[in-house]
């Protein structure tokens, strides 16, 4: 997540866009190449989302970007 937002605070409208804010700012650094290895996600201070539809909320815009 872009700029350490806690998911559960964030607006569901912008969890994609800090995904692809990350990604952006990532690639500018390393290269897309390099972003295209990384599999992995994990939230911001490993928070556990505790509402069903944040969850949901967040795994949509996750398999977007290739995480799940």
């Amino acid at each position: 997540m872009w700029s350490h937002a806690v998911i559960p605070s964030t607006p569901i409208a912008d969890i994609k866009l800090h995904i692809v804010a990350w990604q952006d700012n990532f690639a500018a650094i390393f290269g897309w190449e390099v972003l295209a290895r990384v599999k992995g996600f994990s939230p911001p201070e490993m928070h556990l989302l505790n509402h069903r539809d944040i969850l949901f909320a967040l795994i949509k815009p996750l398999k977007e970007s290739g995480y799940l």
